[in-house]
């Protein structure tokens, strides 16, 4: 199950570098901003479950925080264009 997670989360990174910098991707800096803390979280998250001594890790909450922060980043796009 780890490595399924593992795996996961590596493609979660990945897929975050290409739309953080990607130029034909039309996001708002917030979103931009969330990539990163995703990209980020993602490769510390992914490092930790490597390490079998690490149980719990800050990066987690960074890539969590960076969810929430792209979410709102799409409520304000959503908000902005929708009207």
């Amino acid at each position: 199950m780890d490595a399924i997670y593992t795996a996961a989360v590596v493609l979660l990174v990945l897929l975050a570098i290409c739309g953080a910098l990607s130029t034909d991707f039309k996001d708002n800096l917030a979103q931009r901003i969330a990539l990163a803390l995703v990209a980020i979280g993602g490769t510390g998250e992914a490092w930790c479950t490597v390490q079998t001594s690490c149980q719990t890790s800050n990066a987690r909450t960074l890539l969590m925080v960076g969810l929430v922060v792209y979410g709102l980043g799409t409520v304000a796009k959503v908000i902005r264009y929708r009207g």
